[in-house]
């Protein structure tokens, strides 16, 4: 029942020893107090309740995540003085563990092979006349003594300093209890897996949920600097709350727990709402910034902001240089967005996603005129912590409300991901488009049968001889189609798969294989069955591999002209990827790579597709496929669109 006292910037977190498998919740995963090692500590006012009486049982434990032992860092310690009673424990300089009570040495500088940066169980117990050290639930200690009292009416709880508040603790404390009373372990157990509860005879239980911002993915601790605040004043959804900058020195700096935000080259979205209080400004000649990464890897900072000189365009920057400042200087990676933000008097959707080491920004689920760009860079490793709502601490402030920030390691969310899983006449893999199973006009090779069609075409596939069935998929139980470039194909013997001069989507899983021998490697052919020998008479989406459009790419050819073509080095061999190819009612042609919008024809194509008696997968006239196709399908409807419908309720993990 001790009040307890914050000294220095002790910071309440959701980084915890328990695992975070959903949305955070404190009940279920606890919390931390986060302690830089620099005058941070919880104390309490002289109380009674550190006393034990003599041959009292007792018990003292929490979980520890040591960032240094330099100097030695004390955990806790309830004593009035040096030499007085009371129960105390460190970690030594070399991160060996001391611990006393009642004026004696209980644990003498031992080591017990704890590392840094790792969560640990502690709980030291006495019962009758016997001392036990736990480490993660195994007895590492164990000593006869007769506990003597600590009677120390002058002592208080003191977490993370010792009694003269020195060697002040450096890294994160979670879950401290003390019971005076009873002996809580008395032989091995496995620690605990949830938030510790008040048990009879507890005297202090600090379990560190009083966060108010925090990380609900349990990997980052969030520290406000300024006057920053968590404010529910202006919510995007009833009862959230959001981060407010006033653009004059406030930002929030995320210490990561793994020392990285994630691997090099790994995919990733950072998306947010943001609502902008007023006009954006630049303060001391920096452009107000989103996020920055500042000193990852091999660059000095990743980084979004707000272009002023250019009507406030929304900007993406890698780069050794200071691209926010001056424009001109030297960068890696930069897509300057062609929308703007500004002081809408609304909440705004900001998305920034890598897939396939490209990128893309959306506002409001639009990607603007700009597509996207090749970015080989890494985001995370090696790095400092990021920073939202500043440059470097010192400029670049933003003046807005931020609101759920979350980070997406491996997964480019947007416009569309497309799942590796068996499709269906219903697969839908873009928020808000729900796929008519009528409109399904072809799906094969999606079973071990490669003449099955589930399609309403009612068409079964042929499969020539070089065609076989595979259990080599995008992942497992996917089947596929393996084609060995031996003049055999599988075909659809009718007018196109239905399609008409109405809109479609066309989609499959590729793995190309290398050692093909013709030029390029033909994915699916229309051609009228009296033309199928004569290569101009194909419309083709096909694999460029080094000649036409530029390869390698993915290309839309219409009688020897590429109407679409992905662009150069945007796919390669022996890796699966999913391609979507659209016309939607504006009668352009549209290209996505692993749900990546990669092009648009610059021309509308309005042919009707009934002129079609024949679809090939895996030829071209002479031209033969080799690889692996697995999961086509053929629908009269668009799945995929380069723009997407942002959540409209609470963005959670």
């Amino acid at each position: 029942n001790a009040v307890q006292t914050v000294t220095g910037v002790v910071e309440a977190d959701a980084f915890t020893p328990y695992e975070v498998k959903a949305a955070y919740s404190s009940s279920t995963h606890g919390g931390s107090a986060y302690f830089d090692g620099s005058g941070d500590r919880l104390t309490t006012a002289s109380t009674t309740d550190t006393n034990t009486t003599a041959g009292q049982a007792w018990t003292v434990e929490c979980w520890a995540y040591p960032t240094s032992f330099s100097g030695g860092k004390v955990i806790f310690d309830f004593r009035a003085s040096s030499g007085g009673d009371g129960i105390t424990a460190e970690f030594t300089s070399s991160g060996n563990i001391y611990m006393s009570a009642d004026g004696h040495d209980y644990i003498s500088d031992e080591d017990f092979g704890i590392d840094l940066k790792q969560w640990y169980h502690m709980a030291f117990v006495h019962t009758g006349s016997v001392f036990k050290f736990y480490l993660n639930g195994n007895e590492r200690k164990s000593t006869t003594r007769s506990a003597g009292a600590n009677d120390n009416a002058s002592g208080a709880f003191r977490i993370g300093t010792r009694y003269n508040d020195t060697k002040d603790f450096a890294g994160y404390i979670s879950d401290f209890r003390f019971v005076a009373g009873t002996a809580v372990y008395t032989s091995a157990f496995t620690p605990p897996t949830s938030p510790l509860t008040e048990i009879t005879n507890t005297k202090l239980l600090l379990n560190m949920t009083d966060a108010k911002v925090i990380d609900e993915g349990g990997r980052h601790n969030i520290i406000l600097y300024a006057d920053t605040k968590s404010h529910s004043g202006q919510p995007r959804v009833s009862g959230l709350s959001g981060i407010l900058f006033d653009g004059t020195g406030d930002y929030a700096k995320l210490l990561s727990k793994l020392n990285y935000i994630m691997n090099k080259n790994e995919d990733y979205t950072i998306e947010f709402y943001t609502y902008y209080n007023a006009t954006p400004a630049k303060t001391n000649s920096i452009n107000p910034i989103f996020y920055n990464a500042f000193d990852y890897g091999d660059l000095e900072y990743d980084e979004l902001y707000i272009k002023t000189e250019q009507s406030n365009k929304l900007t993406y920057a890698h780069s050794g240089g200071t691209i926010a400042n001056n424009p001109s200087s030297a960068s890696d990676t930069s897509l300057e967005n062609s929308q703007s933000i500004s002081n809408t008097g609304s909440f705004i959707h900001v998305a920034v996603v890598k897939r396939d080491e490209r990128l893309q920004t959306f506002i409001d689920g639009n990607p603007g005129t700009v597509l996207s760009v090749a970015h080989t860079e890494p985001f995370g490793e090696l790095g400092d912590d990021l920073l939202l709502g500043t440059f470097n601490t010192a400029a670049g402030y933003i003046n807005s409300y931020i609101s759920e920030f979350r980070i997406t390691r491996g997964q480019g969310r947007y416009p569309f991901l497309p799942k590796k899983e068996t499709l269906t006449t219903t697969t839908s893999f873009q928020d808000g488009v729900t796929t008519t199973a009528s409109n399904v006009k072809i799906l094969g090779v999606h079973t071990s049968t490669l003449t099955t069609n589930s399609g309403n075409s009612g068409t079964a596939l042929t499969v020539d001889t070089g065609v076989s069935a595979s259990t080599f998929g995008p992942r497992g139980r996917m089947v596929s189609a393996y084609f060995n470039d031996s003049s055999s194909a599988m075909i659809i013997h009718q007018a196109a798969a239905g399609l008409g001069t109405g809109v479609f989507t066309i989609e499959l899983w590729m793995f190309s294989d290398s050692t093909f021998s013709g030029s390029y490697q033909p994915l699916i052919g229309f051609v009228p069955v009296a033309d199928r020998n004569n290569s101009s008479s194909y419309r083709l989406l096909y694999f460029v591999t080094g000649s036409g459009a530029g390869g390698p790419s993915i290309s839309w050819w219409n009688q020897g002209t590429d109407m679409a073509n992905t662009g150069a080095n945007t796919i390669e061999h022996h890796k699966w990827y999913h391609i979507a190819m659209t016309r939607e009612s504006d009668n352009k042609i549209r290209i996505y790579l692993n749900g990546t919008f990669m092009v648009e024809s610059s021309s509308t194509y309005t042919e009707d597709f009934s002129n079609f008696d024949r679809v090939y997968l895996g030829r071209h006239a002479a031209e033969y496929y080799k690889g692996w196709m697995s999961n086509v399908r053929m629908t009269s409807q668009v799945l995929y669109t380069k723009n997407f419908t942002p959540p409209a309720t609470e963005i959670k993990g």
